[in-house]
């Protein structure tokens, strides 16, 4: 039997620490409001003071406000046909576009709005659609460009422009800007629409993504001066993320559609419900949390997200729980919270049960939880609920499936640039060079044995129960086969991870003949996987070499 000790480091590094949330949990009261004699109201920025910039419409049409207590003053850019106000700064400034003759172009509007400062990122027929302000009187926005693309701009107090794109992306969008000159906002890298990711840019220009954890699609909207956050999880769903992790959902508006727009240093979020053909203001203030655990109701329960973080799981996987107050502590397990080759099923005082039975637990944290299933679970749907020290959350519903494979994977700059976590014989990876992995990596060569390691793949033979550390005595029960590319490979193993919980581990022989005669190496080598002849969703790659 062929083992790689380098297995646990891998593991946790990709899904036990996704996130580490350590706060108290955050509770929010809701306000509507409409501009008077408006048929729609859209709030787009709030300040320190509470001002609120937005726009509404009426039988005149479409007008630029700024909302002082409950007092409205519609104003629109000098010549303008149509002025939308789109962010505020707490000297009262407000940044915004105004549509001409010429085309559409970037504002800024004074305190006092006596003076109006327009400016054009590129040409007047490219539009210029600014969205946030800092104090300093810095702006971003978007850019469109004449085939229908956008992308990010910076413009100082003194009119600098600095493109503003995240590395590869194909478009990128600023939505709010710090005093210390943070920005953040939302890129796609391809794919559809739908498929957003949040970004952090540094005032040195380097970027990071701030996804919500275990979610598919984060869309930011806004950042504060303490770096809390305010978005769009899934299209659909509100979210504030303070500056320790937390993350609220804001979905408590009757089922309305509920999108933030500005959040203040005060933590208060301004922005729009959409719904019955009509939409509103609305204003949601922080206010004390509460102790009880509360599961995530946005994929609160997922399958490890380092495996392809699935919506559904199966018996015996690993699942990760998104949400608050789930634990007191942020810990992992440890030699002493195992009786023999049993793992835990409590940590602290934090028990999962899901269906009435409890799962092993490896992982705590107020804000996530990592959990193996049990094996006893049947498809169909379970209910999963999280006790904290006699705390006890509502239930969550999940649907589980027989299997529901996923493969260790290590994320790339896009997400067709998404590689199998695949182990060479000499303890390092797979991966093209200048991957920027941290560790060692090499391309793979025909003949080698590489190892991966997955979960969701089914039941062993002779059987072992959930939460026991592996013997690898078993083998997979299903039928898999696996192929780089088109060529067929040969599996030497597949069956439980020798000294692991959980986890599966397939030992496959790179074929010979994945190469054509011209190339000396081919980095995007397609890894798939085929369990009882179904192919699995996984686009992963691999890098293969002479």
């Amino acid at each position: 039997m062929w083992c790689v000790r380098a297995m646990r480091p891998i593991f946790i590094a990709f899904t036990l620490f996704s996130s580490v949330v350590l706060a108290p949990a955050q509770t929010y009261s809701f306000f509507t409001f409409a501009a008077d004699g408006a048929a729609l109201t859209t709030a787009t920025g709030i300040n320190n003071s509470g001002q609120i910039a937005g726009n509404f419409s009426d039988a005149a049409g479409w007008h630029a406000f700024i909302r002082t207590g409950s007092v409205y003053t519609a104003f629109e850019a000098p010549g303008a046909s149509r002025t939308v106000a789109a962010g505020i700064n707490n000297p009262g400034q407000i940044t915004g576009n105004y549509t001409d003759a010429a085309g559409t172009h970037g504002f800024i509007r004074s305190a006092d709005g006596k003076t109006f400062t327009t400016f054009d990122v590129s040409t007047p027929q490219a539009p210029t659609m600014p969205v946030a302000i800092n104090d300093q009187g810095a702006v971003v926005g978007t850019v469109s460009g004449g085939s229908g693309g956008a992308n990010g701009f910076l413009r100082t107090a003194d009119g600098a422009i600095t493109a503003i794109r995240f590395p590869l992306a194909n478009f990128t969008s600023p939505r709010g800007i710090t005093n210390a000159g943070e920005i953040a906002g939302t890129y796609i890298n391809g794919g559809p629409l739908e498929n957003r990711h949040g970004f952090l840019r540094h005032p040195d220009g380097t970027y990071v993504t701030m996804d919500v954890p275990g979610i598919e699609s984060t869309d930011i909207s806004a950042i504060n001066n303490h770096g809390d956050i305010a978005g769009v999880v899934e299209g659909t769903h509100a979210f504030v993320e303070d500056s320790s992790g937390v993350i609220t959902i804001l979905d408590a508006l009757g089922g309305v559609q509920t999108l933030p727009a500005g959040i203040n240093d005060s933590r208060e979020v301004a922005g729009s419900t959409y719904g019955n053909n009509t939409s509103q203001g609305f204003l949601a203030i922080a206010g004390q949390g509460t102790s009880r655990p509360e599961i995530r109701p946005v994929r609160g329960v997922i399958s490890a997200s380092g495996f392809g973080g699935s919506g559904a799981i199966a018996p015996g996987t690993w699942i990760e729980i998104y949400g608050q107050n789930l634990a007191p502590v942020t810990r992992q397990w440890n030699v002493d919270d195992f009786s023999g080759a049993q793992a835990p099923t409590s940590l602290d005082g934090v028990t999962v049960m899901i269906n009435g039975t409890p799962a092993t637990i490896a992982f705590i944290s107020p804000g996530q939880i990592n959990a193996q299933a049990p094996s006893t679970l049947v498809p169909g749907q379970a209910q999963v609920i999280v006790r904290n020290n006699g705390r006890i959350s509502s239930s969550y519903q999940v649907d589980v499936n027989a299997l529901q494979p996923g493969l260790l994977q290590i994320p790339g700059p896009t997400v067709a640039l998404t590689y199998a976590a695949a182990v060479l014989p000499d303890h390092t990876y797979a991966l093209p060079p200048g991957f920027g992995f941290n560790g060692p990596s090499r391309r793979a060569h025909a003949g080698e044995t590489v190892t991966f390691y997955g979960i969701g793949f089914g039941p062993i033979v002779p059987d072992e129960p959930a939460g026991r550390i592996a013997t690898g005595q078993a083998s997979l029960a299903a039928r898999l086969e696996v192929r780089f590319g088109a060529t067929p490979a040969v599996v030497s193993y597949s069956g439980p991870a020798p000294g692991l919980v959980g986890i599966y581990q397939f030992n496959v022989v790179v074929p010979d003949g994945v190469l054509s005669p011209a190339q000396t190496y081919d980095d995007r080598v397609a890894v798939i996987f085929e369990l009882n002849c179904k192919s699995q969703a996984q686009t992963l790659l691999t890098t293969i070499e002479r």
